[in-house]
Formats: structure tokens, sequence, C-alpha cells
């Protein structure tokens, strides 16, 4: 069996730090047996690491992270780790956080 494919639908986030990030995975398969988290701030330090993700429905995951105000802001990475018992898949992604104060592009 090949390793699952992952196509990430949504980040949904406001970009602002102290807000909920909300992350929603779709999967090629409905028979994954395991779906992880890691957020990564930019200094690369972990916020959370291989935290279990909620199986909405077959082949859907989700998973809502809470940022600070403390939180660094710029570049975070989220790697997601599928796994379907034989064959593991990772996916990284970037997404921006920034102070509510900064306005700037």
């Amino acid at each position: 069996m090949p390793a699952p494919r992952i196509e990430v639908i949504q980040i949904y986030t406001t970009g602002i730090l102290n807000s909920a990030v909300d992350f929603e995975l779709i999967l090629d398969i409905d028979t994954a047996t395991t779906a992880t988290i890691t957020i990564e701030d930019p200094s690369e330090r972990d916020e959370v690491t291989n935290v279990n993700m909620t199986k909405t429905q077959n082949g859907i995951y989700s998973y809502t992270w809470q940022s600070t105000e403390t939180d660094e802001e710029g570049t975070f990475t989220v790697t997601f780790k599928i796994g379907d018992g034989t064959n593991t898949t990772e996916l990284e992604k970037n997404f921006e956080m920034r102070r509510p104060n900064d306005t700037t592009d």
C-alpha cells in the first residue's frame, strides 16, 4: 500500500497572536491510524510536538492551537504526520503570525 497522500484543506488564522489557529486536513485514504501535528515558531522552538489531531470524519482531521500574546511573531512551520499502520507521510506548511497592532503586510 502506498503512503497516504495529504492535502491541507485550510489553515484558518487571523494571523494575529493571542488568537486561535484552526488546521484541517483531508486525506485520500480513510484508513489513517495516526494524525499528528507539530507547530514550530520562527526561532525553531516547538509550540506543540506530535500532538494527536481529532478525526472529525473518515479522512478528515482537525486541530486548534491557541497562540498567546507572548509568542514570537513571524513565520511558523506546521508539520503534519499521517500514518496508516504501515507507512507515514509528512507535510510541512508555513503560516504568518503578527502582533495585534502590526498592520504591515
